[in-house]
């Protein structure tokens, strides 16, 4: 066994400083004025997905987020604005200059102050894919007071319109985006190092059991592999203890999301072998679109919202069953025999589906139609 803790040849960037923005600023806009409110769950991974429209000159985006974190320590992009608010919500969240507003998932108070004051122009972007899971007394409100609902995957949207009886023209699916000019693949100006000579395998989220961490190392055991986990969790103790005797593993503990790109490009193969649970099924996967956008080949399990990926990612990506590791090794010793093809084909896939781009057009024409 070899289980090491390295971040060696990972490069971090510096993160430009920027000062919040306040819902009064005296911004002029003739385009589309966005607010985007995500409360304690703002990260740099949801942001990408509107990185397009803040990029537009007409337009503005600002993501509002309670007061607890600074766009340092997040190490939020440039691009958006970034604004605090403090509770109680009423009183501290004002969003009449907007003409738009994002807020998430059918259960947070937030989101039904924002669905209760705006309904005209609110929209719900919702993740969660199982029927009633987090369900309370905002639900019935947000359901059927927002101008509309965008589903991350096609499960979600399903669940949207047949359980809750949301009408299909309310519902939009559209998944979340990947900045492909920050997440690409190597070039002679960007080659690092990598963290092993011989095929490298990444895993990168968090450490619990229903991500499918012990079927991956039982699906590395006895190949001429290194295995490369990134994250943190409760599981890190357990999977360090079952580890077997010939499986090289490295443990590179929580890496922030800027220095992600480098450590996609030290690697060979993405693999996410999620489990479903009675509550909880896997809502996207950004990790995911980041490493097919590096020119990893991927391999997960054909769970959740990973269905979706059928349509579009051809030999780039390979759905297994869950808890199958053996199958899940048959598929990694496939992905790596072929990977300098389905390295191009990877990329090609998150550019052409999964680019801020194309994601923030669709999602500028449901924030504008009438």
């Amino acid at each position: 066994m070899v289980a090491t803790r390295v971040r060696e040849g990972v490069v971090r960037q510096p993160i430009r400083k920027r000062e919040p923005v306040h819902s009064n600023e005296q911004q002029e806009s003739s385009g589309l004025r966005l607010a985007v409110v995500r409360d304690v769950f703002a990260n740099p991974s949801d942001a990408m997905t509107f990185q397009f429209i803040a990029e537009e000159r007409s337009d503005f985006v600002a993501f509002w987020r309670r007061g607890l974190w600074s766009p340092e320590k997040l190490g939020w992009p440039d691009t958006l604005k970034y604004c605090m608010y403090d509770e109680p919500i009423e009183g501290n969240l004002d969003l009449s200059w907007y003409n738009a507003i994002d807020v998430a998932e059918i259960y947070h108070d937030w989101t039904a102050y924002c669905v209760n004051r705006w309904p005209q122009k609110t929209f719900v972007t919702v993740w969660d894919n199982i029927p009633y899971n987090g369900w309370n007394q905002f639900s019935p409100d947000i359901i059927s007071k927002a101008r509309g609902f965008i589903g991350r995957s096609q499960l979600t949207c399903n669940m949207l319109e047949d359980r809750y009886q949301i009408p299909e023209e309310k519902v939009f699916w559209i998944p979340a985006a990947v900045d492909t000019n920050r997440f690409a693949p190597s070039t002679p100006d960007n080659e690092g190092n990598r963290f092993s000579d011989k095929p490298t395998i990444l895993f990168a989220g968090r450490l619990v059991w229903e991500k499918g961490l012990l079927d991956l190392i039982y699906a590395c055991d006895g190949m001429p592999w290194t295995l490369v986990i990134c994250g943190s969790g409760p599981m890190e103790e357990l999977l360090s203890q079952a580890i077997p005797e010939e499986v090289d593993v490295r443990f590179i503990g929580a890496v922030p999301h800027h220095e992600m790109p480098d450590v996609y490009r030290m690697c060979d193969i993405f693999c996410y072998p999620s489990i479903p649970t009675q509550h909880w099924v896997e809502q996207f996967g950004i990790s995911v679109i980041e490493a097919m956008a590096c020119g990893l080949p991927c391999v997960t399990t054909d769970v959740g919202a990973f269905h979706d990926f059928r349509a579009v990612a051809g030999a780039a990506i390979q759905l297994v069953p869950p808890m199958r590791y053996d199958m899940l090794q048959e598929a990694l010793v496939k992905a790596i025999k072929g990977r300098r093809k389905l390295s191009r084909l990877a990329r090609d896939m998150a550019v052409e589906h999964y680019d801020s781009k194309v994601i923030g057009e669709r999602l500028r024409e449901v924030y504008t139609s009438e």
